[in-house]
């Protein structure tokens, strides 16, 4: 992978938890962000914001069963609220924040 895309990533999986714009990501890798936004996506098959929401679940999903419940693991992975967060998980996992954490006790 690109050094400059390498290090977006790499941006994108400590900061994930906080607001993050196209743009400071961009300025991370030291592109401009519609040439960042192709290239990420050319290298990766996911645009950034499938990344980090990509980041954000798996994240989730470690916090959860480790007893967290949906609201605080919202919260703490980037979501903007909780009901954003609990369709996101669904979509991606087929299945509840709840229903998971309650499977993984």
């Amino acid at each position: 992978l690109r050094a400059d895309i390498r290090q977006a990533i790499d941006f994108l999986h400590s900061d994930y938890h906080q607001p993050l714009s196209v743009n400071e990501i961009a300025a991370v890798a030291g592109l401009s962000e519609y040439h960042f936004m192709r290239t990420f996506q050319k290298l990766t098959g996911l645009s950034v914001h499938q990344y980090l929401t990509q980041i954000r679940l798996m994240r989730a999903k470690r916090l959860l069963s480790s007893g967290f419940d949906a609201a605080h693991t919202a919260s703490e992975v980037g979501f903007f609220d909780q009901s954003h967060f609990i369709k996101k998980f669904r979509a991606h996992f087929g299945i509840t924040p709840g229903a998971f954490a309650a499977a993984s006790q």
